[in-house]
């Protein structure tokens, strides 16, 4: 089930969601893709998902010339 989340979204509510939510769901080894907004930046926010043993990756900054659409 989903649910949304209206208000700010800041670095601590995509700590919480990623915590609480995600990661509970999720099995060692997953991977989680994240785009390079600033609130998935902190360093922080690794280290629960490393702990849960999944991989993190972010994907790489906009690229206009890799977009052949």
């Amino acid at each position: 089930q989903t649910k949304r989340y209206k208000g700010k979204y800041y670095t601590e509510v995509f700590d919480f969601w990623l915590e609480n939510v995600l990661l509970p769901l999720l099995k060692p080894g997953n991977a989680i893709v994240l785009d390079n907004v600033s609130v998935h930046k902190p360093r922080k926010s690794a280290k629960p998902v490393l702990s849960f043993n999944c991989n993190l990756f972010f994907l790489h900054p906009y690229s206009p010339e890799l977009n052949l659409i």
